[in-house]
């Protein structure tokens, strides 16, 4: 433990990422609001989103990344991804609407809620339709990951250099492991009552090693 930042606007915290330049951490709260928080002091930079369905308003903002100076946010609830600048704030652009559960439809959604950059893509988890969909920064549909076996798919982490995702599955108790080239599943870690207790929402890599956060002890 360091410290910790907690400004007070700031209310259930989901998920957070990183932009090194500045130093600077977005984190997503249940409230419908994403916050830009200067690092180093603790300070808000400024806040995005209220509660809705029009651009730049969240219904739950889950899975939050950055990546060429833009943030990108799962807006869980409206079933898209949303975009801003880094620096400002400013609504971009939006992908997505809702899908079926059949899992078919590029950049259509149903449910994404964890998302991360790696070797220049986004990583895209949709809770409903048990797939992963691999995109641009431009909004173009590289391939798409479909886990069957797989229940609720949650947080997800991508080791670049190894070309290995790993995807926290809330519901099965497990962090699924997979090939990132070909997509297949190579195998599942941590089921529950073994090794994971309770539920793993968030996933990431830290020092050649992938962490699990749990929600249900």
């Amino acid at each position: 433990w360091v410290r910790t930042i907690a400004p007070p606007v700031m209310r259930e915290p989901v998920t957070c990422c990183f932009d090194a330049t500045p130093l600077t951490v977005w984190v997503a709260c249940n409230d419908d609001k994403v916050h830009a928080i200067d690092l180093p002091t603790g300070e808000i930079h400024f806040t995005i989103g209220a509660f809705g369905g029009a651009s730049g308003a969240f219904h739950r903002p889950a899975g939050i990344a950055f990546l060429n100076h833009e943030v990108f946010v799962c807006d869980l609830h409206n079933h898209r991804v949303q975009i801003f600048c880094a620096v400002s704030g400013r609504y971009l652009r939006k992908w997505g609407r809702r899908g079926g559960r059949s899992g078919r439809g590029h950049r259509e959604f149903n449910l994404p809620w964890g998302i991360c950059a790696a070797g220049g893509l986004l990583y895209i988890t949709e809770c409903a339709n048990r797939r992963i969909q691999v995109i641009t920064p431009g909004g173009v549909v590289v391939h798409t990951i479909t886990l069957a076996r797989a229940v609720q798919l949650g947080g997800i982490s991508v080791d670049a250099e190894a070309g290995v995702v790993y995807v926290a599955d809330a519901q099965k108790g497990q962090i699924h492991v997979l090939d990132r080239r070909g997509g297949a599943q190579a195998y599942s870690v941590a089921r529950r009552r073994e090794a994971v207790a309770g539920a793993p929402e968030g996933s990431w890599l830290r020092n050649e090693r992938a962490w699990a956060t749990e929600v249900e002890p």
